[in-house]
This record gives structure tokens, sequence and C-alpha cells, in this order.
């Protein structure tokens, strides 16, 4: 079987089968053959129904194991576009709770989990093309996903989803990278600011403030990371770029007060501003003050039940809530309006005077 599909996938790929022009001769002359190839009987129609009724409307083909449609088969031909053609296809499998799902048009098979979440396009979990992919490609996916034997075994199905779910999890990876990488260069976050401090506190025994730290990073760490022009190459166009600074919009500045929807409070310190938004949220929202238990850095929480948790924790006057002040001047404004929008106000809804 497996040499008789090579050989039809060879005479694709040479264009023996170029002459193939409509869905009839598309079906008749690739899907049928491929589909008998991984064992599927295509003369009996209790295992390849054609014409398989949806309602008013039908499939090309309802791979059948028993009684029940385990995969839907829509074909076009090849000049069709088959993004024209897949919101029908996946809704009629979704109706009749067929779970594997093929669009194709003799050259490139699109393969589909029709019940799992997301648009038509995200469903679609895997793609064969005939002409691109190497050839133990194609014939192992088409096994994996279409041999008889897998789908009727179930084991067709559980290879989609593990399919789907590599996809979905490079698909996450490919849109957070640069995410993490704007957030690395844009500015120091916990991590990298514990790590700098346990290392100074280890080689003179005191340990910098938060501010400290992040005042070194945004003014300082150049000076010890741009080369010396002894150091440069041959050739070279000059030093290295420095490091994207740091903003630090509130290091070093004291604060005196803020206003909250144009309501000014005076405060004495950036820690009690933060514990006098705290203390306000808490009395306007009374029973969903608990939702600043979501609220938490890269390594640990803000907030807390438990003052075990934080490394200096302040309890929120009039709850049994804990929270960390041991943050510097940025990060203290910018949970102060992580807290506030977790309540429906707008970040300029808060302003702040520092001196």
């Amino acid at each position: 079987m497996q040499e008789q599909l090579q050989e039809l996938i060879e005479a694709i790929r040479s264009g023996q089968r170029r002459f193939m022009s409509s869905e009839a001769e598309t079906k008749q002359g690739i899907i049928l053959p491929i589909l008998s190839y991984l064992g599927w009987n295509v003369f009996d129609p209790d295992e390849v129904h054609p014409e398989y009724p949806v309602g008013r409307e039908s499939v090309d083909f309802a791979l059948k194991c028993g009684e029940h449609a385990k995969v839907f088969v829509e074909a076009k031909k090849p000049s069709e576009n088959l993004e024209h053609h897949e919101e029908q296809l996946l809704k009629y499998s979704f109706r009749e709770g067929v779970e594997l799902a093929v669009l194709t048009n003799g050259v490139t098979w699109w393969f589909y989990l029709p019940t799992s979440k997301g648009s038509w396009e995200h469903r679609r979990f895997y793609t064969v093309d005939i002409h691109e992919q190497s050839m133990d490609d194609i014939k192992q996916k088409f096994a994996d996903f279409l041999s008889r034997d897998n789908v009727s075994s179930g084991k067709a199905f559980v290879k989609a989803e593990k399919t789907y779910e590599t996809r979905r999890k490079n698909l996450s990876i490919d849109r957070t990278l640069p995410q993490a990488w704007n957030g690395i260069i844009g500015g120091p976050d916990e991590i990298l600011m514990d790590l700098i401090a346990s290392k100074t506190e280890n080689l003179c025994g005191y340990r910098p403030s938060p501010d400290t730290v992040e005042r070194f990073i945004a003014t300082g760490l150049h000076k010890i990371t741009e080369p010396t022009p002894t150091a440069k190459k041959r050739g070279g166009k000059g030093p290295a770029r420095r490091r994207k600074e740091v903003k630090s919009e509130y290091l070093g500045r004291p604060v005196s007060s803020f206003a909250l929807k144009g309501i000014r409070h005076k405060t004495r310190s950036w820690r009690d501003m933060l514990l006098q938004i705290c203390e306000i949220m808490l009395k306007e929202q009374k029973g969903q003050f608990i939702r600043v238990l979501n609220l938490g850095g890269t390594k640990r929480p803000y907030f807390s039940r438990n003052p075990d948790d934080l490394r200096s924790p302040r309890k929120v006057p009039g709850s049994d809530i804990y929270v960390e002040v041991h943050l510097n001047a940025n990060r203290i404004a910018k949970l102060s309006k992580d807290v506030l929008s977790l309540f429906g106000y707008k970040r300029n809804d808060l302003s702040i005077q520092a001196g």
C-alpha cells in the first residue's frame, strides 16, 4: 500500500495527473486512490459514503467505522481556493459531531479538528502539500490522520490533537517572544533586579534598595558593558549600541500627593500612597477587593493573605490582605494603576504629584 501511495504521489508531482481539471476527476483520480491505499474500501458505501447527507446539503465523502461517520472529506477542483469552502465544511462537521475533517483539491490537503475552539483557520492543525513536502513526511501524515486503522482505533484523533496542541503552543510562543524581548530591553524585571541586589549583598554585605538597583540599570550599566576603544575590532563600525534606557519617571523623586478622578489626597511616601489607594478601593468595592490577590510579579505575588509570601508586607487597613511594599517608586506607581484598573478605572484617572 505504501509503495502504491508513493507511486501516486510521484505521478502527481511529475505532472502525470495534471489533466484533472474538475472536481469529479480529482475525486476519481487522486482522492479515492489515496483513501484506498490507506486501507479504506472505496467500493463499500458503509466505509466510504459518497455524498453523505447533512441536512439538505451533503459532504463529498464520509469515512465510516460501523454506523458512525468519523471523518468528513470535501473535495474541490485544483483551481479552487480552499479558503472559500472551509467554513461550510466545518459547520457540517460540527453539526454532525465529526471530530476530523479534510478539505482538499488533490494537491493541498487541509486537516481540521472541527470541534476545537477558535477560528476556522485555527482549527486547521496540519497541511499536506504534495508538491512542497518530503515524500516520507507526506506518507507519514496521511497514515497518521487518515489510515483506516488509526481512524477506527481513535489514534488518528489523538495524533491530530497532539499536533494541534504543538501548533497552538508554537503560535503562542511566536506571538509572545517579541513581548518578552521588549520587556527585557525596555526595563529590568524583578528576577534581574533581585539577582543584582543579592550579588551585591554577597560581595559587600549591604543590600541595595530596589530604587538603587533600577537607577543603576537605567543610568550606569552601560559604563561597564560598553566596549572600550581598545576592544574595537579592526574594520568595525564603532562601539555596540547601548542597552535601551529604562524609563525612570519617578525614581529618586518623593511623592507628596495623588489625585484620583480629580480628588486630591496628600501622602507621606510611595508606600503610603499604595496603601491609601488600596484602602479606597476596599471601601468602594467591598467584597470584590479580593480580586487584588490575582496581581503578581514574575517571582512572587503583590497581594496575599499570608504575610510570609511577601518580602515586606503591609496590611491593607480594614482587611486581612497584605500588600508588598518592597518596591521602587516606578513599580508602586504601576501597581497602583493596576489595582485601579481591576475595578474599572482608567490608568489616567490617577495623577501623581512627585518632586
